[in-house]
């Protein structure tokens, strides 16, 4: 089985990590904002963007259309 992994995420920590695992990925480029609404609970706030930048990624959300930015080994 084949598939493609993306990674929606400016870190240069996490794309370390899947590089230092061996696994090939592509940096996608989602422009979510990354900013928790007032009163937000950390978790609802990861929650939302989390789902967000999978939303990003997919090209589900017009307004957050996705590309790819980078193939990395």
């Amino acid at each position: 089985m084949s598939f493609q992994l993306y990674l929606a995420s400016r870190s240069p920590r996490r794309a370390e990590f899947l590089s230092a695992l061996g696994l090939r990925y592509a940096l996608v480029d989602g422009d979510v904002v990354e900013q928790p609404r007032p009163g937000q609970s950390p978790a609802d706030y990861a929650q939302e963007t989390a789902i967000a930048k999978a939303r990003a990624g997919a090209g589900i959300d017009a307004s957050n259309w996705a590309r790819v930015t980078a193939r990395l080994p």
